[in-house]
Parts: C-alpha cells; structure tokens; sequence
C-alpha cells in the first residue's frame, strides 16, 4: 500500500471543529498528517497525526534555506502560495512516503483509501479533487525529486514570493503549470471529476454550501452527503463557507463518537433544530 502523508502549515488558533477533524483523522488509519504550527499540541490525537512546533519567522527561515530566496511570509493567509513547495520544505519529514499532500483543516474526512486506490496512484504523478484544476484542500504529489520540484518551473512563483498578499498558488499557478505539463505527458494527473463536498453524478457543483442542517453525516469513518434523494458516500466535506458560522462541536479531544452530524453552526451527535428553534 502506498504511504500517504499530509502536511498542514497552520498558524493561531485550532477552529472549534478541530475534534472532529482529528476523529475523521483517526479513522484514516492508512494515512498521515503531519502539522507545523504554533497552535501547540492537542491532548489528544491519534498515532497518524503528529505535530511539530513552529513559528512564522521559522517558516521563512526554512523557505530561505531550501529555496533559496527570502519570501514576504507575513501573516497564516499567505502559506497557501507555499503548499505546492512543501515537499522541498519538509522534504526531511517525507522521506518514508510515497506521497505527499497538502490539506485544510475546515474539512471532514470520510474513508481516503477509497478514493485514493492504488490503482489511481501507480498511473498518476499528482491527484486533485477538483476537476481539470489544482484543489488547495486535497492535491497529493508523488515524492519524488522531479515531482517536488514542479513549482520552480513556473514562471510565477519568484513573483509570488515577493508579494505580501496571498495570490493562490496552489491553484490557480499550479493549475496552469499542471496542466501545461499534462498536456505534453510530461506529467500523469487525476483530476477527472470534483470529488469534494458532491457525491456523483454531482460532480460538476462547486464547492460553496448552503446553511444545510443535518445534511452530513459522519458513522464510523465513512461520510455521507444527504442533499440528494438518498445518503451517498463521499470523500470529504469542506464548509469553507461555514467557518464563521459552525461555532459549536459537542465533543472533544480524546472522545470516539460513532456517528456526528454536520451542520452549518454546529457538529452535533443527534440530529439537531434550526438555531432560534425556526
């Protein structure tokens, strides 16, 4: 079996939901996450989920010494620019892997291995679950020195590093640059269809949520999208639009809920009412 690895560079402080990230995380037993952060330690996680200590300024340091430029990494909205690096950044951290990946953490994992299969990953170089396009929340690289190195090959990434504001990098320059080397089979991608939020044949919806109560569920690592006329499996749920909104989990660390729901103010372990009882 292929050994997958994540790593999350995250700065401030972990989200509300950040138990149930770790529980879906848990039930993944498969696949790694690695975190660089400053957020600390939870008290509990599980064996796949280990964190490392570090700093803003630490970050820009690394970035100085393994590429060799300095960067205008200011504040935690500028790491996305730096994701589709991080197999030459952490290059010391993924040396067991066969492939490395970057994530967010406004998501809920259902069972990885089922999308992931090996199949897919012996015939492909890089895996995304956005179609025809880089996702900045799930894109998996195959760790190798060629791979890892991808990024210096655009054009606009020492552009990039000089500016303060975030520009999107892992998607939108390395869905340029992919796809350039894609279509001269330079490089081997899956990215046939959208695999995050949308159960098929869903699949060409964009990711943006309505205020949907009760329509996720998670039971026993596998996630479920109930939008539809029936429960159909999915890979993953990103409520990036619900960040501000979901500010409520009714377990934490250390618990080992069965089944939660997903709404968008609460993770709940029982259906639960609109707020205000509407």
């Amino acid at each position: 079996m292929k050994k997958i690895c994540f790593v999350v560079v995250y700065f401030g402080k972990w989200p509300i939901w950040f138990p149930a990230f770790l529980h879906s995380c848990k039930k993944n037993p498969t696949v790694n996450w690695i975190f660089f952060t400053d957020c600390g330690s939870p008290a509990h996680h599980s064996p796949n989920v280990v964190f490392y200590n570090k700093t803003l300024s630490q970050m820009r340091e690394l970035i100085k010494k393994k590429i060799g430029k300095e960067s205008k990494l200011e504040d935690a909205y500028k790491v996305p620019d730096y994701k589709s690096a991080f197999g030459i950044l952490f290059e010391d951290y993924l040396k067991d892997f066969d492939f490395w990946g970057h994530c967010d953490v406004d998501i809920i994992w259902g069972d990885i291995r089922k999308y992931t299969t090996e199949e897919i990953l012996d015939k492909h170089d890089i895996f995304s679950t956005r179609k025809g396009r880089m996702s900045g929340h799930f894109s998996l690289f195959r760790n190798t020195l060629s791979i890892n190195q991808l990024f210096r090959q655009s054009s606009e990434f020492a552009e990039v590093m000089q500016q303060v504001v975030c520009r999107g990098f892992d998607e939108e320059g390395m869905t340029r640059l992919v796809a350039q080397l894609a279509q001269a089979s330079s490089i081997r991608v899956y990215w046939p269809k959208f695999l995050h939020n949308y159960a098929d044949p869903k699949t060409d919806t964009p990711s943006k949520l309505p205020q949907y109560i009760n329509k996720y569920f998670w039971e026993k690592g596998k996630l479920f999208d109930c939008t539809g006329e029936a429960a159909a499996e999915i890979l993953y749920l990103h409520f990036m639009t619900w960040k501000k909104t979901l500010t409520g989990c009714e377990f934490s660390y250390g618990a080992d809920p069965e089944k939660f729901y997903i709404s968008y103010f609460q993770i709940s372990m029982q259906p639960v009412s609109p707020p205000g009882g509407s």
